[in-house]
């Protein structure tokens, strides 16, 4: 009976399809890149992607801390700096906690949060994925819908769009930023339109205008051809002796 998982590769047969990840060795696998920390996002989220990585790449706990150290950066990087040869990678994550799971932390990103505001150029979806990351980070521990809601209403930098989105009472961040871009691409689609109008108007005008330099540079043609037959013609032969 055959095995359900292949260990060594045998060329005779064609190996099954759609093992799995925990199945493939390590080193015959793309590992996972981390992000960098600097002590100004959540580090909850980034134990969370930490923790996934190591798992995946099957760190050992020596790769972890190394690994650790090689991803801090910024405010967390100078934390350890004549430090982290001395400590285990437990002492480094107890330290890391100890140092950003603060109220302090949290205060400042619900500080940004109510100050957040939509910039020149920024897209509303954007806009959304910002509010919705500062209000992680600002609120890890409780609901966060109803603010998340309200902190991107309030941002909206068009005042019509924003008029209408209040208007229509959306549930969610996610009906709220739909209906946005509903009145946004109305809204483009009614410029288009006038644009248009405008655009077809001038052509007709220049049309006309076309026509009237025509029929006026045909009628001084023709009346400077009747003066020219008005003149008197004289005989090349003509004798003026008397």
């Amino acid at each position: 009976q055959q095995s359900d998982t292949v260990t060594k590769v045998n060329v005779s047969k064609q190996e099954p399809v759609g093992k799995r990840v925990a199945d493939i060795p390590a080193p015959h696998r793309s590992a996972i890149k981390l992000d960098k920390f600097d002590g100004k996002g959540c580090i909850h989220s980034f134990f969370t992607k930490f923790n996934d990585a190591a798992e995946y790449n099957q760190w050992s706990e020596r790769d972890m801390k190394a690994q650790l150290t090689a991803a801090l950066t910024g405010s967390a990087e100078i934390l350890f700096k004549n430090c982290k040869n001395a400590m285990t990678y437990e002492n480094l994550r107890e330290k890391l906690l100890a140092r950003y799971d603060t109220e302090e932390q949290y205060a400042q990103h619900r500080r940004e949060l109510r100050n957040r505001r939509q910039k020149k150029g920024e897209t509303l979806q954007m806009l959304a994925c910002e509010v919705e990351r500062l209000v992680a980070l600002g609120y890890p521990n409780s609901s966060t819908e109803e603010r998340a809601l309200e902190a991107f209403v309030e941002a909206i930098e068009d005042k019509e769009v924003k008029f209408f989105v209040q208007q229509e009472e959306p549930k969610t961040l996610a009906e709220a930023l739909r209906k946005a871009l509903k009145i946004e691409a109305l809204r483009e689609n009614e410029t288009d339109r006038e644009a248009q109008k405008v655009k077809s108007a001038r052509g007709v005008q220049q049309e006309e205008t076309k026509d009237e330099s025509k029929e006026g540079y045909q009628r001084g043609n023709f009346d400077r051809g009747r003066g020219r037959g008005n003149r008197p013609q004289f005989r090349q032969n003509h004798d003026y002796r008397s």
